[in-house]
């Protein structure tokens, strides 16, 4: 992995599977993505939490979230 590209799962424990994530964390995540798009930086994150239906709508908030900051960033 080259230093302009980063890979990150939101994996914290494996109970955090079964439920949707915060707002609180989302928005914390939707800043690490338009910071590193900023940098230039490349930067995948992948919502796991699919035990509970979750993760495509916190990947869809999120990415909105990135989206309404207005950095261009590709989420």
């Amino acid at each position: 992995m080259s230093l302009d590209q980063v890979w990150s799962s939101t994996r914290v424990c494996p109970w955090d599977l079964t439920t949707a994530y915060s707002a609180e964390f989302r928005a914390a995540i939707a800043e690490v993505l338009v910071r590193d798009a900023a940098a230039g930086i490349k930067t995948w994150c992948i919502f796991d939490n699919t035990a509970a239906f979750a993760a495509t709508a916190d990947a869809l908030t999120t990415r909105s979230l990135v989206q309404a900051r207005g950095r261009g960033s590709r989420v």
